[in-house]
């Protein structure tokens, strides 16, 4: 089998890290319903950026997050014995967090006006 046709194995990774992922879902439930204004802005707040931190410590340290260990997966560097290391799981995951900050950005501007 060839290393890189993972298409079916990548998709029941994120499956399964979308599983592991789904408590925020039902905590941001919660904010969204809550009159504490407090508490739903630092709470989107925090909530955004959880995924980010899972992604990025488990890529870099592991080389796997939690689905991609399940589904013998593994991100590698070029010369394919290390990890990648902080600096690329950061770059690979940089448009979602570009992206976040610029809706956070939105949101919480909303607040402020």
């Amino acid at each position: 089998m060839n290393i890189y046709h993972t298409f079916w194995r990548r998709l029941g990774a994120a499956f399964i890290d979308g599983i592991i992922l789904y408590p925020l879902t039902l905590i941001e439930v919660y904010i969204y319903n809550t009159t504490n204004i407090f508490l739903f802005y630092t709470g989107i707040f925090v909530l955004s950026f959880i995924p980010f931190f899972y992604f990025i410590i488990l890529h870099a340290k592991e080389g796997q997050t939690l689905g991609k260990k399940a589904m013998n997966i593994k991100v590698i560097d070029i010369n394919e014995v290390d990890f990648i290391g902080y600096k690329r799981a950061i770059l690979r995951d940089l448009p979602w967090i570009v992206f976040t900050i610029a809706a956070l950005i939105i949101c919480f501007g909303r607040f402020l006006l």
